[in-house]
């Protein structure tokens, strides 16, 4: 099926307010990126979705992001929740709160429900008004001044007295709020169109794509996962083997007994010495290594021109 909803800004006069086509199916998480785009907020805070009379109040189920979760807080997993789970009859409604210091609340109806097209994208907006508000501004009080001191229009003495008062003397046009802009917003939102289902990731690259924090990352990630999923790359034996040398032969080199660093946390001058470009022993190729402290980080990489990266009690490698 498909949802209409209307996304309101709570204390916004006239509304800041976002309209939008979504798929019934999709997970609060999702949501979550969804309000993010709509909004042009940077998913720089914590967030949380909340169901019941109001988003403070005993009887409101609240649905958690993983910090919160990991942080023992009391509420069910948001990518575990999907939608239509929570909203089911027009006139429903949930909370979502983002930015626990700002404290942005914002109130989703749903308003209709449609058979969803073969063709339909998973999410797009449709209506809306005025601008998403800016970063760490000061919540929808300092939203509302920097917006009325910005137009022309008003010309209020007071809004300015006020404005100072509050904000002091800093230039309202340094809080860059995001124009609300349909064909800039459906376009960050065509990512959800390559969507990939979690729940068949394998386990480490699930785990990878829950250790990504930011929305922008997390969406492309996403994307990347999607693509691969919908249209596989066939590679043959020979480029197989090829891409899984180096981790053979560090596996190998490693042996069940593992590697134990020198005093100073270095992985000892035997088996860097195979590593080096001028070395005769068989390698994966040319390829260095290096080895930090006592948090027994190592990297090998092909050479000094190629990207690298270390991960803790792991190996990073690439050529």
């Amino acid at each position: 099926m498909t949802y209409q909803l209307r996304v309101d800004l709570a204390g916004t006069t006239p509304p800041a307010w976002r309209r939008l086509e979504v798929a019934s199916d999709v997970f609060l998480d999702d949501v979550h990126e969804i309000i993010q785009i709509a909004f042009g907020w940077t998913d720089s805070h914590l967030h949380r979705f909340g169901c019941g009379p109001a988003y403070y109040s005993d009887d409101t189920e609240y649905y958690l992001m993983d910090f919160e979760v990991d942080s023992g807080e009391m509420g069910i997993p948001e990518q575990q929740v999907r939608l239509d789970e929570v909203l089911a009859d027009i006139g429903d409604r949930m909370f979502y709160c983002y930015d626990f210091g700002d404290n942005w609340q914002l109130v989703l109806w749903l308003e209709a429900v449609e058979p969803q097209a073969p063709s339909a994208r998973t999410v797009v907006c449709t209506q809306g008004d005025r601008d998403g508000p800016a970063e760490d501004c000061g919540g929808i009080g300092a939203y509302e001044l920097i917006e009325a001191l910005k137009d022309p229009t008003i010309g209020d003495p007071e809004t300015e007295i006020e404005y100072r008062q509050v904000l002091g003397d800093i230039d309202p046009y340094s809080y860059p709020t995001t124009p609300f802009d349909i064909a800039n917003i459906n376009k960050a939102l065509c990512d959800f169109d390559r969507h990939v289902d979690i729940g068949q990731l394998p386990d480490p690259l699930a785990d990878l794509l829950g250790a990504v924090r930011t929305t922008s990352q997390r969406r492309l990630l996403r994307r990347i996962m999607g693509v691969a999923m919908q249209d596989p790359v066939l590679i043959d034996l020979d480029a197989a083997t090829t891409a899984v040398r180096p981790y053979v032969w560090l596996i190998d080199r490693v042996g069940d007994d593992g590697i134990k660093l020198t005093a100073a946390g270095y992985l000892p001058p035997v088996h860097v010495e195979p590593l080096s470009p001028n070395s005769t022993s068989p390698t994966p190729g040319s390829a260095w290594a290096t080895a930090s402290n006592s948090r027994s980080q190592y990297c090998i990489c092909g050479n000094p021109h190629s990207e690298w990266a270390c991960c803790e009690s792991t190996v990073g490698v690439s050529w």
